[in-house]
């Protein structure tokens, strides 16, 4: 049986990720090492070979997995240590993208019908992906016009006011007696239809992600309170939520023309 003898880098990787969502440049390089003979230094090397050829972002994703795999492997009592230890994660620079509402017109235009209301609820609240595939009915309140995420990435749920296009999607739904959750569809099917679409509009460096990033935007440039948007967000930090919030130069310019001359 595997714990009872060295296991191999590429067979723990199988096992903690038998979906196979793993990049293979990590095989290729630590395949056939055994764990006990990886050490921070190799990983250190790695990560620096990889970022010749890749960005900071996708070398972060690669090391979260080593770490990952290994921390499962000392629960699993495979390892006694994790190399990841003291290994720092590159700094990574966020994009500055949203969606226009011209891109977003041509978003939709393109759309299947199914995924339309997808995307406008998401652009309207904000939600991650999975709280708006987690979203049963019973969360949604069209009287008081609400939905209560309870299924949050922080485990905190949060209510989000329906907006007059969101409650215009959700009301025009119909509730399936099959299951009770608004969208019935997987995050890999829609991740995959989004980017579907985004290719065949020419939308460049768009995901699925970049709705909640269009969400905080737009209430930014309309000079809503950073806290409101945290609290609309779900996030723990205003540092998160500045992440998300991007002015354009001409959200911008009301404020520069405030500026009062004075001739001295």
């Amino acid at each position: 049986m595997f714990w009872k003898r060295p296991m191999k880098f590429q067979e723990l990787v199988r096992k903690v990720y038998p979906n196979g969502k793993v990049n293979p440049h990590l095989f290729s390089y630590f395949g056939e090492m055994r764990l006990d003979r990886i050490t921070s230094l190799m990983i250190e090397d790695y990560k620096t070979q990889r970022l010749q050829t890749v960005k900071p972002s996708s070398v972060n994703r690669e090391l979260s997995a080593i770490k990952h795999s290994f921390n499962q492997a000392i629960l699993w009592g495979l390892a006694s240590k994790n190399p990841m230890r003291g290994i720092k994660m590159l700094k990574e620079t966020p994009k500055d993208r949203w969606l226009t509402y011209a891109e977003e017109e041509r978003l939709l235009s393109e759309s299947p019908d199914w995924l339309k209301p997808i995307i406008l609820v998401d652009i309207n609240t904000g939600l991650r992906l999975s709280e708006i595939l987690n979203l049963e009915w019973s969360d949604v309140d069209l009287i008081g016009r609400t939905l209560t995420v309870s299924k949050s990435k922080n485990g905190e749920p949060r209510i989000i006011p329906l907006n007059s296009p969101t409650y215009q999607v959700l009301n025009s739904l119909t509730q399936s007696e099959m299951t009770d959750k608004v969208f019935n569809r997987g995050p890999s099917y829609v991740s995959h239809a989004f980017r579907k679409v985004c290719k065949l509009v020419g939308l460049v460096d768009v995901t699925f992600h970049t709705l909640r990033h269009t969400f905080a935007t737009r209430l930014t440039q309309h000079n809503v309170n950073v806290f409101a948007i945290q609290k609309l967000m779900g996030h723990k930090t205003l540092a998160m939520t500045e992440r998300y919030s991007h002015h354009s130069i001409a959200s911008l310019k009301p404020y520069v023309e405030q500026l009062i001359y004075v001739n001295e």
